[in-house]
């Protein structure tokens, strides 16, 4: 990569998330939440959650600077990446293909999986290496 990309903070439910509640915003361009790490902190860009995510556990007001992000969104991103098969089911995998889709360095990406043997699927087999 030749110039610096956005600095995306994703933010899952692992057991130490509420460590990056005192984490300056400055540090991040986008802060990305998935289901209810969106209580983690109010300043967060995009809430990524699944169709399946009770509709009580979403936050009760999204400022205009704020994006919900459903299936609608990440799964066409999802599926630029290999779709659920091949590039995961979880949650985790499905945002940060959904964030990286939508970081305008998905070329960038490509290229260096052609670099690295992979074919036009971005999939790198034995054959390609």
């Amino acid at each position: 990569m030749t110039e610096r990309g956005p600095v995306v903070l994703i933010l899952g439910s692992g057991p130490n998330v509420m460590q990056a509640a005192d984490w300056h915003r400055s540090l991040f361009d986008h802060i990305v939440v998935i289901n209810n790490a969106w209580q983690v902190r109010p300043d967060w860009d995009a809430l990524v959650f699944p169709e399946d995510f009770p509709a009580h556990r979403m936050p009760p007001r999204v400022g205009p600077d704020q994006t919900l992000v459903d299936a609608g969104a990440f799964v066409p991103a999802q599926n630029r990446y290999g779709g659920f098969v091949f590039a995961g089911a979880t949650m985790a995998f499905t945002t940060a293909y959904w964030a990286l889709a939508v970081s305008g360095f998905e070329q960038e990406l490509r290229g260096l999986l052609k670099d690295l043997g992979a074919g036009e699927s971005g999939i790198i087999s034995r054959e390609g290496r």
